[in-house]
């Protein structure tokens, strides 16, 4: 079985009555205006209806027990863009310290 790492779901879509999932992880390269790196989309999950709903039924039973382990918490929309603007300034203070070590991944 392949694994992959992923940074995130850039885009969830439906075409011909097949959902995809397009997957994303950060890449080197100069960053944009959010101060972000670029995202590069890696892998394309393609499933029928059916099988996504019991991949969302699964990834739902997954929050709920992460949750319930006080790993994560729900958050509210203003709470989640501030997180994400924080997420960003932490992801860029992390690659120019890799940067000064002379790290050969950025």
């Amino acid at each position: 079985m392949n694994q992959i790492f992923v940074d995130g779901v850039e885009e969830v879509s439906i075409v011909g009555g097949v959902v995809r999932v397009d997957l994303f992880s950060y890449a080197p390269g100069p960053r944009g205006a959010d101060k972000r790196p670029p995202r590069e989309l890696v892998e394309r999950l393609c499933l029928p209806p059916e099988a996504f709903l019991q991949m969302y039924g699964a990834l739902d039973g997954m929050v709920k027990q992460l949750q319930e382990r006080g790993l994560v918490q729900r958050k509210d929309a203003a709470r989640l863009a501030a997180d994400e603007a924080e997420a960003g300034a932490a992801i860029n203070g992390a690659q120019d310290v890799q940067r000064a070590r002379g790290s050969a991944n950025f």
